[in-house]
């Protein structure tokens, strides 16, 4: 992953990446945006965006936080997060009439 990282190439999609500080993986973060993600992301992000940031789903310590935006169907997938993310992205863009959806699961949960 650091090779890849390193070469730096567009295509790639690896923008980030920290390797872990120990054996159980401390410290990793990679974030992967490839090109067709980032013409999605600027086509459809003015509609709507969901962050999902599942806990504890599988039973290794990896975390996948996943931004997702609808298509040219506005067709999406509701997010889980806590509302302080909802909340920070309302100060960062007041004007966006994004709505904040919750994860069926969790709904079940609660």
């Amino acid at each position: 992953m650091q090779m890849r990282h390193d070469e730096r190439n567009p295509e790639d999609g690896t923008r980030v990446f920290e390797p872990p500080q120990d054996r159980n993986g401390k410290g990793f973060l990679m974030v992967i945006i490839t090109p067709l993600m980032l013409e999605w992301f600027r086509n459809y992000s003015s509609r709507r965006v969901t962050l999902a940031d599942p806990f504890h789903t599988t039973r290794y310590s990896l975390e996948l936080a996943t931004l997702m935006v609808p298509n040219e169907k506005d067709r999406g997938l509701p997010g889980d997060e806590a509302a302080c993310f909802y909340n920070g992205f309302r100060a960062a863009f007041p004007e966006s009439t994004t709505r904040l959806h919750y994860c069926r699961f969790h709904i079940l949960q609660a």
